[in-house]
Order: structure tokens, then C-alpha cells, then sequence
């Protein structure tokens, strides 16, 4: 799966957001990953190589930069199944083009882990996982950091609208 988009982001303060709110919410849904209130866990496992070039590339404002991670989507108790990717992400031109591959855990990790994986995939997919496997191996990533947070995320109403919020 290919997701490309402009992403604009923003610091607000809380004071902001319950003023906004009001104003989007008719225009809006809650985001198809997410459960009651919009709101869903995320748990993110980022891949770095020994001297953090994604982090300098990041810092130094790189225009064309890729970044490697496992994701999962879902919540303990079950309310939200989870759902799991490996993603490369790439910077290029001010677009965030990611792609991604929705696997079981495991295999997730083992693909983010440079392991050859044993498990049905489509053309795009195996490229993908060939492209992970390329930062893996010729770049040096591995596992660095892992975050959980909480994301309310909303979605325009219209079909053909990409507008995302997502606090």
C-alpha cells in the first residue's frame, strides 16, 4: 500500500483545539482506524543506523529522506484489533510518501530485522520489503526507539477529500 500526502503540522494549545473543534467537527468523521471518540493507540518501533542519520536528516531539514518502522494500531483489550505494518517513509519535495506492508507482528519484525520472511505478499508488497531490507542491510538500520501514544484522528466526510486532522 502506497500513501501519499502533504502533511502540514502544527503546535497548538489545548485552549485552541476546544475552539476549533466545534467549528470542524461537522465536516468531519472519525478516522477508519479509530474506535469510540475517534481515538485509537499507537504503538511505533523506529530503525535507525549507529550514527542516527535519520535523526541528522531530519534535523538538517534533508529534502529527501526515508525512514524505516513497524507500527500497530489496536487497543489491549480488543475493542480495536490490531493491526500491524512495516513502513518506509519518505520525505521527498515536502510530500510524505509512505509505504507499507500489513503483516502479522512477527513478521513485521522480522522483515524490519533484514530476515527473509516466509508469507504471501503481492508484487508491491516484495518491493517494498526489498526496499526495507535495503536500508537494513546496505544502510545499517536497526531497532532504535519505540513510542505508544494516543491519536484522535478525523477524516473530511467527502469521499473525495483527503483532509486529515489527527491530534
Amino acid at each position: 500500500m502506497i500513501l501519499d500526502r502533504f502533511e502540514m503540522k502544527f503546535v497548538i494549545t489545548r485552549e485552541q483545539r476546544d475552539r476549533l473543534m466545534p467549528v470542524l467537527l461537522p465536516r468531519l468523521r472519525a478516522d477508519e482506524n479509530a474506535g469510540e471518540g475517534a481515538y485509537y493507540p499507537i504503538v511505533s518501533l523506529y530503525y535507525d543506523n549507529e550514527d542516527r542519520d535519520c535523526y541528522w536528516e531530519k534535523m538538517r531539514s534533508f529534502g529527501n529522506r526515508r525512514k524505516l518502522r513497524v507500527r500497530v494500531y489496536g487497543s489491549l483489550d480488543g475493542a480495536l484489533p490490531p493491526t500491524c505494518f512495516v513502513e518506509v517513509k519518505h520525505k521527498c519535495e515536502g510530500r510524505g510518501v509512505k509505504r507499507r506492508v500489513r503483516v502479522p507482528l512477527e513478521v513485521a519484525l522480522a522483515a524490519a530485522d533484514g530476515n527473509p520472511i516466509d508469507y504471501p505478499l503481492s508484487p508491491v508488497d516484495r518491493r517494498t520489503i526489498a526496499e526495507v531490507h535495503d536500508l537494513v542491510h546496505k544502510r545499517g538500520f536497526t531497532r532504535c526507539c519505540c513510542m505508544r501514544y494516543d491519536r484522535q484522528a478525523f477524516a473530511d466526510k467527502d469521499p473525495e477529500s483527503d483532509l486529515r486532522i489527527t491530534f
